[in-house]
């Protein structure tokens, strides 16, 4: 898209007769971008990590004989990191003519939004990666080959048949699914007046450079299992307990998820199940754990994701 610089007019919240207070339309929290842990690239805009993906053979022997000996074997996983950019720039003049603390504090503002923004484009690709989310950015939940099929051992789908309207929750082990930056820097930097090129002419700008690479580190095989095909539509196709120890069922034996993240409509779907079974006919509270695991509710689930099958 174009640019799409500030102008006077844009300052609404510059005007004298308001109160101060901001509120916001916007669903742009990333909860989940706070709760992954991150670690360092291993090999700069590629980062690689190794899999147990075979055990050696052992075995029993009778007295006087032997057996073959044998060796464990690893699998080498690269993936590659994407720039997330959020730098940004102001007119000088606009800037200075912030009524609320001067240029300073109008940058300092506008900084922080375009922070919020950046952390929640991020949270974006994680869960939706490069199938529904940016082709330009790195692989995420939606394109992992471990939870991408039902045909796989770690999907579970609650049913829905109408598509296009559909959701998925996602069980993970936080231990193994991780953030992966080129360096720990995740802020601004430092922001400079430069020149730049207007319509008709040259103009002195305040221009704030940030960027980073970044990546999802998926983990193996065992590390996520998704519970797909929910809605509000069919039948049946609504987010339970059960579904959930079903997905859960599924890691092995020592393995359990320990973050369960949904959508705030997934997560209302598993009230309205645990009303149905509550005996007294009292609504049930609102779920912060599932199967003894913490639920974690982020805006960036898709809520129209096409059926999975």
């Amino acid at each position: 898209m174009a640019d799409d610089f500030m102008t006077v007019a844009d300052m609404v919240a510059d005007a004298y007769d308001l109160s101060g207070q901001e509120i916001s339309d916007l669903k742009n929290a990333a909860p989940l971008m706070a709760r992954m842990p991150a670690v360092p690239s291993s090999n700069g805009t590629q980062h690689k990590y190794s899999k147990y993906t075979a055990e050696p053979v052992v075995g029993f022997r009778t007295e006087n004989d032997g057996r073959d000996f044998d060796h464990s074997v690893d699998t080498v996983v690269s993936v590659d990191l994407k720039i997330l950019d959020w730098s940004w720039a102001v007119d000088k003049a606009v800037a200075d003519a912030w009524r609320q603390g001067g240029a300073s504090a109008f940058i300092a503002r506008e900084g922080a939004r375009h922070m919020q923004a950046a952390m929640f484009q991020a949270e974006k690709q994680t869960l939706l990666g490069q199938t529904d989310g940016v082709a330009a950015g790195f692989n995420g939940f939606a394109d992992n080959a471990a939870v991408n099929a039902l045909a796989d051992e770690m999907v579970v789908s609650a049913g829905g048949t109408t598509a296009d309207i559909n959701q998925s929750v996602y069980l993970v082990k936080s231990s193994e699914v991780l953030h992966v930056l080129r360096t720990d820097d995740m802020g601004l930097g430092q922001t400079l007046v430069q020149n730049f090129n207007g319509a008709t002419g040259n103009y002195p700008a305040y221009y704030t450079p940030a960027c980073a690479w970044m990546t999802t580190q998926i983990g193996g095989a065992y590390s996520m299992a998704r519970i797909c095909n929910l809605n509000n539509v069919d039948s049946g196709a609504q987010l339970t307990d059960e579904l959930i120890y079903e997905a859960v069922s599924k890691f092995p034996a020592g393995q359990a998820p320990d973050l369960i993240i949904m959508s705030r409509e997934a997560q209302n779907q598993l009230r309205n199940s645990r009303t149905t079974y509550n005996p007294a006919g009292i609504p049930a509270a609102t779920p912060d754990v599932a199967a003894g695991i913490q639920i974690l509710v982020s805006d960036a689930v898709k809520t129209d994701e096409a059926l999975i099958a």
